[in-house]
């Protein structure tokens, strides 16, 4: 992982995403190498096993959200943009059949509006790690309603929002990744490699990107 972060960060456009990811995967492979190191020279009874396994089963499943996050920088980073309809990409977003989806992701239910074509010139797979990072923000900050997803295409500005404005639209599921430390710094850094601007607010909760 530290080469591949080291191989970005002269295109990133600041070393925060680094840092931020470092400072979250260093402290937890420490403690899975004390954990290791500590069950070493004992018994493996029962207890001892239960104990170092969901040690191991939690670091993992961390380990690999920051992952995830790193994959998402390479692919802002190096990817070949193509012309895609966003709207569509989000429909392909949701479908889930026969896909596989890394430890920690759980599902949100969203909306997305019925709109008109909106073309943007992007990296299809981190645009759908955006918008699900979007929609995970989101809803983190309600319980009581689902995440509304409107894209929009209009005087040469084609952007994505995720709020939740009460808007009709096909009801779809989304896989979205657990929230770190990293996660904003790596989507903002993602976002900028991208061509995008993104923006969010808590009150009232919204995530936006916007490509020109």
């Amino acid at each position: 992982m530290n080469e591949l972060l080291e191989a970005m960060t002269p295109r990133l456009p600041s070393r925060e995403p680094i840092d931020a990811i470092r400072g979250y995967v260093t402290p937890r492979v420490q403690e899975l190498d004390r954990a290791l190191a500590s069950a070493i020279p004992k018994p493996m009874y029962a207890k001892n096993r239960l104990k170092l396994e969901g040690v191991v089963t939690r670091l993992a499943a961390e380990l690999d959200a920051a992952r995830e996050l790193v994959d998402l920088l390479d692919g802002a980073a190096w990817a070949r943009p193509v012309r895609v309809e966003l709207g569509e990409l989000l429909r392909g977003a949701a479908k889930r059949e026969g896909r596989s989806d890394p430890p920690g992701t759980r599902m949100v239910e969203v909306t997305v509006a019925r709109t008109e074509a909106a073309e943007a010139l992007v990296a299809p797979r981190v645009v759908m790690g955006l918008a699900a990072i979007g929609a995970a923000w989101v809803a983190a900050l309600r319980t009581d309603a689902s995440p509304h997803i409107r894209v929009r295409d209009g005087s040469g500005v084609s952007g994505l929002d995720i709020s939740f404005e009460a808007r009709s639209g096909d009801v779809m599921t989304l896989a979205v990744p657990p929230l770190l430390e990293p996660t904003l710094p790596c989507a903002e850094a993602a976002a900028t490699l991208s061509g995008a601007k993104l923006s969010y607010m808590e009150a009232p909760p919204s995530f936006s990107l916007e490509w020109r």
